[in-house]
Protein backbone atom coordinates (compact mmCIF):
# COMPACT_ATOMS: atom_id res chain seq x y z
CA UNK A 1 0.00 0.00 0.00
CA UNK A 2 1.48 3.35 -1.03
CA UNK A 3 -0.88 5.64 0.84
CA UNK A 4 -2.74 5.93 4.12
CA UNK A 5 -5.38 8.25 2.67
CA UNK A 6 -8.91 7.54 3.79
CA UNK A 7 -9.83 6.23 0.34
CA UNK A 8 -6.77 3.95 0.24
CA UNK A 9 -7.54 2.52 3.68
CA UNK A 10 -11.17 1.87 2.74
CA UNK A 11 -10.07 0.27 -0.55
CA UNK A 12 -7.64 -1.95 1.36
CA UNK A 13 -10.40 -3.01 3.75
CA UNK A 14 -12.73 -3.80 0.80
CA UNK A 15 -9.97 -5.72 -0.98
CA UNK A 16 -9.14 -7.79 2.10
CA UNK A 17 -12.83 -8.45 2.77
CA UNK A 18 -13.45 -9.57 -0.83
CA UNK A 19 -10.57 -12.07 -0.54
CA UNK A 20 -11.83 -13.31 2.82
CA UNK A 21 -8.68 -12.23 4.63
CA UNK A 22 -10.00 -9.34 6.70
CA UNK A 23 -9.74 -10.40 10.31
CA UNK A 24 -11.13 -8.40 13.24
CA UNK A 25 -7.69 -7.12 14.33
CA UNK A 26 -6.91 -5.74 10.86
CA UNK A 27 -10.37 -4.20 10.58
CA UNK A 28 -9.99 -2.56 14.01
CA UNK A 29 -6.52 -1.28 13.04
CA UNK A 30 -7.85 0.30 9.83
CA UNK A 31 -10.77 1.82 11.74
CA UNK A 32 -8.32 3.31 14.26
CA UNK A 33 -6.19 4.71 11.41
CA UNK A 34 -9.27 6.36 9.88
CA UNK A 35 -10.25 7.81 13.25
CA UNK A 36 -6.70 9.09 13.78
CA UNK A 37 -6.76 10.77 10.36
CA UNK A 38 -10.07 12.50 11.17
CA UNK A 39 -8.81 13.68 14.57
CA UNK A 40 -5.51 14.87 13.08
CA UNK A 41 -7.42 16.91 10.50
CA UNK A 42 -9.44 18.56 13.28
CA UNK A 43 -6.30 19.27 15.27
CA UNK A 44 -4.26 20.74 12.42
CA UNK A 45 -7.10 22.46 10.59
CA UNK A 46 -9.10 23.92 13.46
CA UNK A 47 -7.68 23.55 16.98
CA UNK A 48 -4.18 24.72 16.05
CA UNK A 49 -5.65 27.52 13.91
CA UNK A 50 -7.64 28.76 16.91
CA UNK A 51 -4.53 28.62 19.07
CA UNK A 52 -2.57 30.57 16.43
CA UNK A 53 -5.23 33.20 15.60
CA UNK A 54 -6.89 33.65 18.99
CA UNK A 55 -4.53 34.56 21.84
CA UNK A 56 -5.12 33.14 25.28
CA UNK A 57 -6.95 35.60 27.56
CA UNK A 58 -6.15 36.10 31.28
CA UNK A 59 -9.11 33.89 32.26
CA UNK A 60 -7.74 31.02 30.15
CA UNK A 61 -10.32 31.36 27.38
CA UNK A 62 -9.88 32.37 23.77
CA UNK A 63 -12.04 34.85 21.89
CA UNK A 64 -12.71 34.05 18.24
CA UNK A 65 -13.14 37.09 16.04
CA UNK A 66 -14.05 35.93 12.58
CA UNK A 67 -14.50 38.39 9.73
CA UNK A 68 -17.73 38.20 7.75
CA UNK A 69 -18.10 39.91 4.40
CA UNK A 70 -20.38 39.82 1.38
CA UNK A 71 -18.05 41.40 -1.16
CA UNK A 72 -15.67 38.51 -1.88
CA UNK A 73 -18.03 36.06 -3.56
CA UNK A 74 -19.44 36.58 -7.05
CA UNK A 75 -22.94 35.78 -5.77
CA UNK A 76 -22.82 38.24 -2.88
CA UNK A 77 -23.17 35.47 -0.33
CA UNK A 78 -21.85 35.87 3.18
CA UNK A 79 -18.26 34.65 3.55
CA UNK A 80 -16.13 34.15 6.64
CA UNK A 81 -12.35 34.50 6.85
CA UNK A 82 -9.54 34.92 9.39
CA UNK A 83 -10.92 31.78 10.98
CA UNK A 84 -13.63 30.51 8.70
CA UNK A 85 -16.27 29.38 11.14
CA UNK A 86 -18.58 28.38 8.28
CA UNK A 87 -16.27 25.43 7.62
CA UNK A 88 -16.21 24.14 11.20
CA UNK A 89 -17.33 20.51 11.07
CA UNK A 90 -20.75 19.72 12.51
CA UNK A 91 -20.65 15.95 11.97
CA UNK A 92 -18.11 13.23 12.47
CA UNK A 93 -15.79 12.57 15.37
CA UNK A 94 -16.30 15.99 16.97
CA UNK A 95 -18.82 18.76 16.34
CA UNK A 96 -16.48 21.76 16.48
CA UNK A 97 -19.34 24.26 16.61
CA UNK A 98 -20.56 22.76 19.88
CA UNK A 99 -17.17 23.45 21.43
CA UNK A 100 -17.56 27.20 20.94
CA UNK A 101 -19.58 29.04 23.58
CA UNK A 102 -20.95 32.58 23.56
CA UNK A 103 -19.65 35.02 26.14
CA UNK A 104 -21.86 35.46 29.21
CA UNK A 105 -24.82 37.66 28.34
CA UNK A 106 -24.41 36.98 24.61
CA UNK A 107 -25.72 34.34 22.23
CA UNK A 108 -25.00 32.89 18.82
CA UNK A 109 -27.41 33.29 15.95
CA UNK A 110 -27.51 30.67 13.24
CA UNK A 111 -29.40 31.52 10.11
CA UNK A 112 -29.95 30.10 6.67
CA UNK A 113 -30.00 32.50 3.76
CA UNK A 114 -31.62 29.90 1.53
CA UNK A 115 -32.70 31.47 -1.76
CA UNK A 116 -31.98 34.95 -0.42
CA UNK A 117 -31.37 36.46 -3.85
CA UNK A 118 -34.62 35.03 -5.23
CA UNK A 119 -36.54 36.24 -2.18
CA UNK A 120 -35.15 39.77 -2.53
CA UNK A 121 -35.98 39.75 -6.24
CA UNK A 122 -39.56 38.64 -5.53
CA UNK A 123 -39.97 41.43 -2.97
CA UNK A 124 -38.40 44.05 -5.24
CA UNK A 125 -40.58 43.26 -8.26
CA UNK A 126 -43.63 42.36 -6.18
CA UNK A 127 -44.08 38.91 -7.73
CA UNK A 128 -47.07 37.54 -5.81
CA UNK A 129 -46.57 33.97 -7.05
CA UNK A 130 -43.10 33.73 -5.49
CA UNK A 131 -44.04 35.79 -2.43
CA UNK A 132 -46.96 33.45 -1.72
CA UNK A 133 -44.69 30.42 -2.13
CA UNK A 134 -42.10 31.82 0.28
CA UNK A 135 -44.77 32.75 2.85
CA UNK A 136 -46.18 29.19 2.67
CA UNK A 137 -42.75 27.59 2.95
CA UNK A 138 -42.73 26.09 -0.53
Amino acid sequence: MESTSGDALLALMDDLASRGSLDSRTEKFIDLMLMHRAQQKLLSGYVQAIERLCPLRPDGSRKINSEFTIDVTPTGRLASRALNMQNFPTRGVINMRQMIKAAPGHCFISSDFSQLELRLFAIRVGDEFYLKGFREGL
